[in-house]
């Protein structure tokens, strides 16, 4: 039983990590990146950008 609960505390820990990690990225993306991309692209670019994800994800 000790076994298991340590187990599952390294399985939250990493977890909560990676959560963190995770907010980051999508923070620096949302907050930096794409504020940098839409100050020095052309509309006709983000429109293409846009048009490929869309592709990717489909």
């Amino acid at each position: 039983m000790k076994r298991s609960a340590e187990l599952r505390d390294l399985s939250d820990d990493h977890l909560q990590q990676f959560g963190l990690l995770l907010e980051q990225h999508i923070r620096f993306e949302a907050r930096t990146f794409f504020e940098i991309a839409q100050d020095r692209l052309d509309a006709e670019t983000l429109v293409y950008v846009l048009d490929a994800c869309a592709k990717r994800n489909s």
